[in-house]
């Protein structure tokens, strides 16, 4: 079954987000953590798994997202620290111009 995924412009020009940082964005009602790492962009869910903290509030810290809350580390594009299952949700992106969107069902 096909999905039916919405697109929501989350940032008018990628280049808002510098290399090697992170910010939260709105798609929809939902908040989502943008990164952009490697001169990759990908998005993660904004709370972390442990305590709810917001991500997208957070830095790259030696590689990795790093909860401003308690420190947790998550890898900037999907997956948790090594030794740990405690893996994020991603969403489908789009960069149309210099625009970011994000695909949600």
């Amino acid at each position: 079954m096909e999905k039916n995924i919405i697109w929501h412009k989350v940032l008018d020009n990628k280049n808002d987000l510098p290399e090697g940082r992170v910010m939260t964005v709105t798609a929809g009602h939902k908040g989502i953590c943008l990164v952009h790492y490697k001169n990759k962009f990908c998005t993660l869910d904004n709370k972390c798994p442990h305590q709810g903290g917001p991500l997208g509030e957070g830095s790259i810290e030696k590689g990795m997202i790093r909860c401003p809350w308690h420190g947790w580390d998550f890898h900037p594009c999907g997956g948790s620290a090594e030794g740990f299952d405690d893996d994020l949700a991603s969403y489908e992106l789009k960069i149309e111009g210099e625009a970011i969107y994000v695909g949600l069902e």
